[in-house]
């Protein structure tokens, strides 16, 4: 599997960019931390309302402008990854679990992405869990990409001011 595509990080207005960067960074989570053959990101979905998404951001920090990245879905979808990453009944994991084990998903998504970019001065910030959502604005511009992980389905966000 090639990890390196050297390419500029994508503008926000660019979501098939993002998807070309992020759909194979997301087939080897899949493959290596989740033990599922692939994932698959679809277009932007347009209409992204994620009013009952919770999940792990991350902060891309250094490159050419601020952006976040994040991985968010329903709590069952939380659980389902991190019960898949920890080889658990996500039942029976406690949310404290599923936050450390989504924020790690999240930062191995986000090294392998940025493997992809050529931007030597682009850093991977600390992951955090948020229980919320968030809201576009006239100055925040969000590319939802629908992620599935094998049966489970999330979105990759990607977060930044516009223009």
């Amino acid at each position: 599997m090639s990890t390196s595509l050297s390419t500029s990080i994508p503008d926000l207005r660019d979501g098939a960019g993002w998807r070309s960067a992020i759909e194979p960074a997301a087939s080897e989570i899949a493959l290596y931390a989740l033990g599922f053959t692939s994932a698959k990101v679809e277009l932007p979905q347009v209409d992204y309302a994620g009013k009952d998404k919770i999940g792990a951001h991350l902060p891309l920090i250094g490159g050419p402008r601020a952006l976040e990245l994040a991985l968010v879905g329903t709590e069952a979808a939380c659980r389902a990854v991190a019960g898949a990453m920890l080889q658990s009944a996500p039942e029976s994991l406690a949310m404290p679990e599923v936050a450390d084990a989504m924020g790690e998903a999240l930062n191995m998504l986000g090294g392998a992405i940025k493997r992809r970019f050529n931007s030597p001065d682009l850093e991977l910030g600390l992951p955090l869990f948020v229980v919320g959502h968030v809201q576009s604005t006239a100055n925040l511009a969000i590319i939802a990409l629908p992620t599935h992980f094998g049966p489970i389905a999330m979105y990759t966000l990607v977060i930044g001011r516009r223009g």
